[in-house]
């Protein structure tokens, strides 16, 4: 509820239903994918009060929140939570997204000469996002899941961590002196809780851009690295 909270104070809007899913002890089930959770609800519900009592309910877990796109404005944005392995469901926790539109970012799309207006409100939003809700780590993705750690120890090839935050209070700073040398190249910027590195000009202020073959090798350094003793 918290990525939905800090949504709604920076304009997003709740538009639609609702997905849920209801059981008796809902809240307590360990699963990979939401569909495990078995054939959801929906609901019209459009604020955060609403939602939250309706979450608050035993038997009630909401699986995905609609909103109003924060790009171009025709196209839905949602807030859900990403899947994790069999291996992961029963020791981590899911990741949450917050998904938009990103055929703006393609060549061919009518929007794209507006991609980096659109990149500029991402890397903004993200960086609102990052440190209000504090996470360990976060990223801006346009094809790839932000893994929890528990996958990443099982594989560590990610490719996730190409434009992402690191939270400096759950990693030494001699851990993320080492990701600063792996990605000299970076854009490199301090936040108040950790660093937010970026190889996309789409999402960074001074246009950086590393290759993105290069850039995938260097995710999987990073993922080694966060999981790294």
């Amino acid at each position: 509820m918290e990525l939905l909270a800090c949504a709604l104070d920076i304009g997003a809007k709740v538009i639609g239903e609702v997905s849920y899913c209801e059981g008796i002890d809902i809240k307590k089930k360990r699963f990979a994918s939401i569909m495990d959770l078995g054939v959801p609800s929906y609901k019209n519900l459009s604020t955060l009060n609403e939602i939250m009592t309706f979450q608050e309910q035993e038997n009630i877990n909401i699986i995905n929140i609609p909103l109003r796109g924060i790009l171009t404005n025709c196209q839905a944005d949602f807030i859900s939570v990403i899947p994790i392995s069999e291996e992961a469901k029963n020791i981590d926790t899911h990741p949450v997204s917050w998904t938009t539109s990103g055929t703006c970012f393609e060549f061919f799309d009518p929007y794209f000469k507006k991609a980096s207006g659109f990149g500029d409100k991402i890397y903004q939003i993200f960086k609102i996002a990052t440190q209000r809700i504090d996470p360990v780590y976060a990223s801006i993705n346009t094809e790839y899941y932000l893994p929890c750690l528990t996958d990443i120890k099982i594989d560590d090839k990610s490719m996730a961590f190409q434009d992402f935050f690191i939270n400096s209070k759950y990693f030494s700073k001699e851990k993320l002196d080492e990701l600063k040398n792996v990605l000299f190249d970076y854009y490199c910027e301090t936040l108040e809780n950790g660093i937010y590195f970026s190889r996309s000009p789409f999402f960074n202020p001074e246009k950086v851009e590393v290759d993105g073959t290069i850039s995938m090798y260097r995710s999987a350094e990073v993922a080694r690295l966060l999981i790294s003793k």
